[in-house]
């Protein structure tokens, strides 16, 4: 069995059993409730850890985790103890990512970047879509810019598409120059 993790997941997949372990001194699972709040902006969770001796264990349930919307959930973790004192002991961003098992046909997981950035393409190559000439930039729809507009867009698209890989630990890392006296 592997370990349990002892910091909140930053991502996990839709439809997986998710686990970690929170140990808080100053409020032991003894005497306090544990309970996440996740939300994003058509859905909210509530997640109540189990005690774990004096810890806490947290866990979201294959069949729980299956009904999160795919996108970036904020939350905040609270204690409350029987007399009713509530402190909050944490937050931060945890991405929940798709799970093709559960996806349908034609289903576009695409980041919002990647798409405008695909837009764009097809755009410049004279073989976009409908749908990819529906994109709007600045007020205006991809079919209405011009030429050095569509260009200079896909070069800012291009670079924030490359920040997203790297920052997901996909594409070639950023090369650091240093020069010596």
């Amino acid at each position: 069995m592997t370990d349990i993790p002892t910091k909140e997941p930053l991502s996990f997949r839709a439809g997986d059993t998710v686990k970690w372990k929170k140990s808080l001194d100053d409020y032991p699972a003894t005497s306090w409730t544990l309970k996440y709040f996740l939300v994003i902006q058509s859905d909210q969770k509530i997640i109540t850890a189990s005690p774990d001796g004096t810890d806490f264990l947290i866990t979201i349930t294959a069949a729980a985790s299956a009904g999160y919307v795919v996108g970036r959930y904020s939350y905040q973790a609270r204690v409350e103890n029987v007399g009713g004192d509530k402190t909050t002991v944490g937050d931060g961003i945890v991405k929940v990512k798709p799970n093709l098992e559960l996806a349908t046909a034609g289903a576009d997981y695409r980041s919002h970047v990647k798409a405008v950035l695909d837009a764009l393409e097809a755009t410049i190559l004279g073989k976009a879509s409908s749908d990819q000439l529906s994109y709007s930039i600045a007020g205006r729809s991809l079919s209405k810019l011009s030429p050095e507009e569509l260009i200079a867009w896909r070069d800012h698209y291009r670079a924030e598409y490359l920040r997203e890989e790297r920052k997901a630990g996909r594409g070639r890392p950023q090369k650091i120059k240093v020069q010596f006296p």
